[in-house]
């Protein structure tokens, strides 16, 4: 019996204690034993299972959290769409696709990716044609940045505008050098009393960019609650806000300081394109 209890229980164990078991009781735990060892496969099992659980339940979680921000996604981006084609509906308003940043010429497009392509609103107010749309850029690698732009754009048919850009101090200044040629920009000087915007303007069209941008352009700006910027280049007009528009009353917001722009100075800028292309031929130049 000493000899079969060694076999079964291996390495250096006392087996005095179990001199006193009989055959009755060797029998069940001999029969014990032999069950547990038919059942050592299942229980190796049961232990990889459970390991392996652990490694599931963490990848569970990982994969449950990129699922709920793709989902989170998805339905933000279909409930916008459904809001920008209701509101498109509401108000007449055609709905372009793919707009590239070469067909803006902002200053920001210049920031966009080139391959970056957006829908956009289509309408006209007095015979200018007006594009509303949105532009983001990411700067940045590991601590990413994204910028957000609304943009209403005003074109102005034969228009031949200098950069200019009204920008409000509370925000950042998006282009840092000048896009449009080896010509800098100035800061003008609008007011000493002017607490709420900066103007600039490529070099040598200071005149130009004060005819445009009065104190009574500045003040129709300033009446939105909207954080508005302005910029002039070539024959557009961009009327923009840094940040994504959500409402009805925020587009609709944009879409009136758009149209009072073109009721108030439509005409003017037109008759402007004149004097630029008489006095400032440099600009035209390649």
């Amino acid at each position: 019996m000493e000899e079969k209890l060694r076999k079964l229980i291996p390495g250096r164990v006392t087996l005095s204690a179990f001199y006193y078991f009989d055959d009755q009781r060797y029998a069940q735990i001999e029969n014990i034993l032999v069950t547990m060892k038919r059942w050592r496969p299942v229980v190796i099992l049961i232990l990889l299972l459970c390991a392996l659980t652990v490694v599931l339940i963490t990848h569970a979680i990982f994969i449950f959290i990129f699922y709920e921000i793709i989902y989170q996604v998805l339905n933000r981006a279909l409930a916008k769409s459904k809001f920008l084609k209701s509101y498109a509906s509401s108000r007449n308003l055609k709905i372009g696709m793919d707009l590239t940043p070469d067909m803006v010429t902002s200053r920001l497009s210049q920031k966009i990716n080139p391959g970056y392509k957006t829908s956009y609103f289509i309408s006209s107010h007095k015979d200018f044609p007006i594009k509303l749309f949105e532009l983001n850029y990411s700067v940045g690698n590991k601590n990413k940045t994204t910028y957000t732009f609304t943009v209403s754009e005003i074109t102005v048919e034969h228009g031949v505008f200098p950069h200019i850009l009204l920008h409000r101090k509370d925000l950042k200044k998006h282009q840092d050098t000048d896009y449009f040629g080896e010509d800098k920009d100035t800061e003008v000087s609008i007011s000493s009393n002017e607490t709420t915007y900066n103007l600039y303007t490529t070099s040598k069209f200071e005149t130009e960019a004060l005819q445009i941008c009065t104190p009574e352009f500045v003040e129709l700006i300033k009446t939105s609650y909207l954080p508005l910027n302005v910029e002039f280049a070539e024959k557009h007009v961009y009327i923009y806000t840094q940040t994504q528009l959500e409402t009805e009353k925020d587009f609709d917001e944009l879409y009136r300081i758009t149209h009072e722009v073109i009721d108030r100075y439509g005409d003017f800028l037109v008759r402007m394109k004149d004097d630029y292309e008489a006095l400032h031929e440099v600009y035209t130049k390649k």
